[in-house]
């Protein structure tokens, strides 16, 4: 349970959280491509019985959702 406290190591979904951020600084499309491939991955990839890249799938998504959210009401409010 500490183990991630020990080491340096993030755990999967805070790994995923990051990726998204770094990923996020990218063109739309690129974004929005990379999102489509996560969410296709989590339903129909090995996502299914490794718990650890379930959650690092997760995280991810959540991450690019919100960059593409942020994005869109950025464009509104122009």
């Amino acid at each position: 349970m500490f183990d991630n406290f020990v080491s340096d190591e993030l755990p999967p979904w805070q790994r995923g959280a990051l990726d998204a951020h770094r990923i996020g600084a990218g063109p739309t499309p690129h974004v929005e491509r990379t999102l489509h491939r996560a969410r296709r991955e989590l339903h129909w990839g090995f996502a299914w019985i490794l718990p650890g890249r379930r959650r690092y799938l997760k995280g991810l998504i959540q991450g690019l959702e919100e960059e593409i959210w942020k994005r869109s009401h950025s464009a509104r409010r122009k």
